[in-house]
């Protein structure tokens, strides 16, 4: 990777969120700019992974598969760890 691609991805990683919230961004207003980023993450792989030819879960059972994909607010693995770049509270994005 150039310096100048890893320059990119460091920026992108390390203020995409915020841009997407001030900028008041179709994702973010999607998302109630709760994660824009990480929910879109999500919402795409959950996408692909329906298409039954992508689904790398698809020799799992059904229950560990409804969990996999389980996004209620208490129990949520994948968003939870797509989320879990956000160290940055919400009030503190100026």
């Amino acid at each position: 990777m150039s310096s100048e691609a890893l320059i990119i991805v460091l920026y992108v990683v390390l203020y995409g969120r915020r841009y997407q919230i001030n900028a008041k961004t179709e994702l973010a207003v999607r998302y109630d700019n709760m994660s824009p980023l990480e929910n879109h993450h999500y919402a795409v792989a959950a996408q692909i992974l329906g298409n039954t030819e992508n689904n790398i879960f698809c020799n799992v059972n059904q229950d560990k598969q409804r969990y996999i994909h389980d996004v209620s607010p208490t129990r949520r693995p994948v968003l939870l760890c797509l989320q879990g770049q956000n160290q940055i509270p919400q009030n503190e994005l100026g």
